[in-house]
């Protein structure tokens, strides 16, 4: 069962251990790409931060390597807006943004995040895994052109929708009780793999 708006809303607006913050009611118009609270999910914004691939040289991705702060810097690019700022994504290409919200995931829900409709029709695709029960922190979220041609996402507004799904049991183990390794996100995070 998905959670509706009232619902989401209940969970955001609780004075501790906010689901979601800050929350904004449904913002739309003014030349913005929507955000905030939806009859069926929550519209996530774009933060201030990117990592832009930048892979010239076309060595090998490599996800057990991102620990190496050397090899990272050959694959990205940082990036630092503000509200409206636009960020160009090469034909092809991707970046990787955080969200503007901090996101604490319930032990009774798991989260799904989708593309919006306004960029999926211009070729931009949103690409996020699941988020666990009590997940927390600053979601990355993958974002790719499958376009022949440069498009442009917007720092501050809407870039995916996050549904939540109530799970009909209490998990034996939920993301926090196993130390997961994306628990706690405060920046973009590239792929981590534990050694």
């Amino acid at each position: 069962m998905l959670l509706c708006d009232h619902e989401i809303r209940a969970l955001s607006l609780r004075n501790s251990q906010p689901m979601i913050h800050p929350f904004s009611e449904a913002v739309s118009g003014g030349d913005v790409i929507s955000y905030g609270v939806t009859g069926a999910g929550y519209d996530l914004r774009l933060g201030y931060e990117v990592l832009m691939f930048k892979n010239t040289s076309g060595e090998v991705v490599n996800p057990k390597r991102f620990k190496d702060l050397e090899y990272r810097n050959r694959m990205f690019d940082t990036i630092y807006g503000n509200q409206g700022t636009p960020i160009t994504i090469p034909a092809h290409g991707y970046i990787l943004g955080i969200s503007l919200e901090y996101i604490r995931m319930p032990r009774n829900l798991k989260g799904r995040c989708v593309g919006k409709s306004t960029y999926a029709r211009c070729g931009i695709i949103a690409n996020l895994t699941p988020l666990e029960p009590e997940w927390e922190g600053f979601l990355t979220i993958e974002i790719g052109n499958i376009t022949p041609c440069p498009a442009l996402v917007f720092m501050g507004e809407g870039i995916c929708q996050l549904e939540f799904e109530l799970l009909n049991k209490t998990p034996e183990v939920s993301y926090a009780d196993k130390n997961g390794i994306y628990q706690n996100q405060m920046e973009v995070t590239p792929a981590r793999v534990k050694s």
